[in-house]
């Protein structure tokens, strides 16, 4: 129940609530009290400020009691009529459009205790009808809900009508277990928005659209109602699964996002150190330009340090890289390896046993070309060498 649709007439429903109150002639309703505890100044004023037209006649004195007498027509009130009703009936067309259901209420007193009944399953049917509005794709004017849902590679739309008559909530049980079902299956849909705010709606939906597949009905609230316990626990259980879909598929994109990180990193080492290795052609031709200005023994001496200091600058370098793949080969196998430790999946076990021998090979791989330029700098030390002396020893002999 939420409010009180205008204070004003709020307070003539709050001042006749402890009356004995019976319904009238002409469509009124006759609320009577003992003298005593009547303030008849005080009653005057409400129904005055309340707008009702025939206040200074609605309130009489007689055998000790008094009575206030209140017309049901609108044409009475300045404003809307209180919440008062001679019948369930009037109160069900005068609620059966609302969201809210009337915080407070007047009806003769041999109808209360039916009353009290009625407002628990029309609160209920409340909370089933703002269940089925928040899964729906739409709502209409007319108070229809509509559903959009695969169906066998197509998209199908139901249309289902909202409405309830009052025959169906009048006979109505309600049952406390199937009320906690519904609150729940609420509270699932009205939580905070968050990453799966529009999965569980359409967890839900799917949930319904089954259900009311299943079945033929006229009215939606009914079936649902009574079917709520068992769209609990399927809601619960293909949301697990999605839950679980999830949470794989994050991990799968977690190894594949360290994948290409690792992969990365290997490629900008060897990248690096491809780039020393040019040093090795270019000391190879500076070596042939001097030769061709001329050798003696000092310029051999200061050529073929030059040659060492290179070659040991770029194993040096390698050696650096080595270390570095070491630690990230020891990386890559923690990484992978407490992949294993978040899901038990198969699928996650395969991906990531995948990733880590992928990228292992990528390192085994670079380290193999960091051997072949220091295999390729030694040489170019002996190369030198061995070119220089030819040549010292064929300008002595020439």
């Amino acid at each position: 129940m939420t409010m009180i649709k205008d204070r004003k007439q709020g307070e003539v429903v709050e001042l006749i609530s402890d009356y004995r109150i019976v319904a009238g002639d002409d469509n009124t309703i006759v609320a009577s009290r003992g003298s005593g505890k009547v303030d008849v100044k005080h009653v005057k004023e409400v129904l005055e400020s309340a707008g009702y037209s025939h206040a200074r006649r609605a309130i009489k004195q007689k055998n000790g009691e008094v009575e206030v007498t209140l017309l049901l027509d609108q044409d009475a009130w300045k404003q809307s009529v209180p919440d008062i009703f001679l019948s369930l009936r009037d109160l069900w067309e005068n609620y059966r459009f609302r969201s809210d259901a009337p915080e407070a209420f007047i009806v003769p007193d041999d109808l209360r205790e039916e009353a009290e009944k009625f407002m628990e399953a029309f609160c209920t049917y409340l909370k089933v009808k703002r269940l089925l509005e928040k899964v729906s794709d739409h709502t209409t004017e007319t108070g229809s809900a509509l559903l959009f849902h695969n169906k066998k590679d197509s998209i199908r739309k139901d249309e289902i009508s909202l409405n309830v008559d009052y025959e169906t909530l009048k006979d109505l049980d309600v049952s406390p277990e199937k009320d906690k079902a519904v609150d729940s299956l609420l509270q699932c849909v009205s939580l905070e928005e968050d990453a799966h705010s529009h999965e569980r709606e359409n967890v839900l939906k799917n949930v319904i659209v089954e259900e009311l597949e299943k079945q033929s009905f006229t009215q939606f609230f009914p079936l649902l109602y009574h079917s709520s316990r068992s769209l609990l626990d399927r809601y619960k259980e293909q949301y697990k699964v999605y839950v679980d879909r999830f949470s794989v598929n994050k991990i799968l994109n977690d190894i594949s996002e360290k994948n290409l990180e690792y992969s990365s990193k290997v490629n900008e080492f060897v990248s690096s150190g491809q780039a020393k290795a040019f040093t090795i052609p270019g000391a190879i031709i500076a070596v042939g330009a001097l030769v061709r200005t001329g050798i003696n023994p000092l310029s051999l001496f200061v050529i073929v340090f030059g040659l060492y200091m290179i070659k040991e600058l770029v194993m040096s370098a390698n050696q650096i890289y080595r270390e570095s793949f070491d630690h990230l080969s020891k990386q890559v196998s923690y990484t992978f390896d407490r992949f294993h430790e978040l899901d038990d999946s198969t699928e996650v076990h395969k991906h990531a046993n995948d990733s880590k021998r992928e990228v292992s090979e990528r390192i085994r791989k670079a380290k193999e070309r960091l051997d072949h330029i220091d295999c390729f700098s030694k040489v170019m030390v002996w190369v030198g060498v061995a070119f220089l002396l030819i040549t010292l020893i064929m300008s002595w002999v020439a």
